[in-house]
């Protein structure tokens, strides 16, 4: 099928254009077509509306306006058989005011601005009043079955219209991370990152932020999937705070390699099995000293030089919470679980980042206030996200394409929120990592 990648709007008012000079031009023809001197004249008039029709007919096609007719009649067939019509209203017009009649014409809500192929393609919905995006979501399995393709999603786009998507799940573009994120920023800018962290970008490129300050995040993903775009964007985007001293950064490193390479962006850092679990319990002791120095003092936790943000970084937390010896897992998951009941308010973050979504990783995951499914099968994304993500909240996590495709994708569910978002993490390359290791303090 066609592409449709141009100005379909266009293309259509042209179409409009011709059909009324077309019509506007038959009548005097026909009237002045009994005299002979005029035949030669309206031969060229014929000849030029031939051409002018002929150019608006292949502007049309290269700007995809067969294509969208062709999807926009599948969708009136679907919005027919779902019984999204109306009908519009007659007038009959006589002497007097003009009134109302039964019987009108049937309606059905407009599909424009078609972008992609067949197998993949984008389109606005002009919806009828009162239709919300809900109600094209539920029937989703219908739109995808009429149009063929494995993949429908609805998503309101302004302006009281719906942007469908129709074909495998459509990510963000891969993009790398800008260091002009975190340049030079004024101390207000430093403050207010810490509640709005330049994360990912969505579908539309439009940036997607995340308040570290109160929040402790869940990071769930297949091998490959990109946990360390996240983890590395999160790290970035704190850098002026740290320069600034309002945020430390902790780094929990079983693996030994991804952290490992950015080793002087960590205030504190360990490795081993004992050195990581004690590093969790002094996070634990210092935490409830710092909520004693607070007690009575104030009720909302604010970072400054005395007391930073602490973000605890973990980068395989099913290793801690499984593959260590049982006296260390139980102390870990002990020190882990007070610091997500009570870290929020005294100004610690826990970042834990892993493969597997086992019972040992997932038994707080009610605790993370925000929680993000990178590539991973379907039945783990509710084990991740909470019940009713896949289903109810759109987070088709198995559907994101493997390897470089979808890496640094993924669904996030936020505090309170109902609907999973899709955005991506930029990829952040080596030679980046050394880059901001130039502008970072040491260890």
């Amino acid at each position: 099928m066609n592409q449709a990648y141009g100005n379909t709007k266009l293309a259509r008012g042209l179409g409009w254009v011709c059909v009324y000079v077309d019509v506007g031009s038959l009548f005097p023809m026909l009237c002045t077509a009994s005299s002979a001197g005029s035949a030669s004249g309206i031969a060229m008039w014929l000849l030029v509306l031939a051409l002018v029709n002929i150019g608006v007919g292949v502007y049309g096609y290269r700007q995809g306006l067969l294509f969208e007719l062709l999807l926009e009649r599948n969708f009136r067939r679907v919005c027919a058989g779902l019984g999204f019509t109306g009908t519009a209203d007659k007038w009959k017009v006589g002497i007097g005011t003009p009134t109302r009649v039964k019987g009108g014409k049937t309606t059905y809500p407009l599909l424009r601005e078609v972008r992609g192929t067949s197998a993949s393609w984008v389109g606005m919905i002009r919806p009828f009043a009162g239709q919300t995006v809900a109600d094209y979501t539920n029937e989703a399995e219908a739109f995808a079955l009429a149009f063929d393709v494995p993949f429908v999603t609805c998503e309101a786009a302004g302006s009281g219209r719906i942007r469908m998507r129709c074909g495998p799940v459509q990510v963000p573009e891969t993009y790398e991370y800008e260091p002009s994120l975190v340049s030079a920023p004024t101390a207000f800018d430093v403050r207010a990152t810490l509640q709005a962290v330049p994360m990912a970008r969505d579908i539309n490129d439009q940036p997607w932020v995340m308040p570290i300050e109160g929040n402790h995040l869940l990071l769930i993903g297949r091998t490959g999937a990109g946990k360390s775009s996240w983890i590395y964007s999160l790290v970035f985007g704190l850098t002026a705070a740290r320069q600034e001293g309002l945020v430390r950064l902790w780094a929990l490193d079983p693996k030994r390699l991804e952290l490992a390479y950015g080793m002087q962006l960590w205030d504190e850092y360990a490795d081993t099995d004992e050195g990581m679990v004690e590093l969790l319990e002094n996070a634990v002791a210092d935490m409830l000293e710092r909520n004693k120095a607070l007690q009575g003092k104030a009720r909302k936790f604010t970072p400054s030089l005395e007391t930073p943000l602490i973000v605890i970084i973990i980068d395989e937390l099913a290793y801690l919470s499984a593959a260590t010896d049982k006296k260390l897992q139980q102390r870990a998951q002990t020190a882990m679980r007070t610091i997500l009941w009570l870290g929020r308010a005294a100004g610690y973050s826990l970042v834990s980042a892993s493969q597997t979504p086992i019972k040992e990783v997932i038994a707080e995951r009610d605790y993370y206030p925000t929680k993000i499914a990178l590539g991973m099968e379907a039945s783990l994304v509710d084990l991740v996200l909470g019940k009713g993500a896949h289903d109810e909240a759109g987070a088709y996590a198995e559907q994101i394409p493997l390897r470089e495709a979808g890496a640094g994708c993924a669904y996030v569910m936020e505090e309170q929120s109902s609907k999973a978002v899709l955005v991506r993490a930029a990829w952040c390359s080596d030679d980046l990592i050394r880059t901001m290791l130039g502008d970072s303090p040491g260890v």
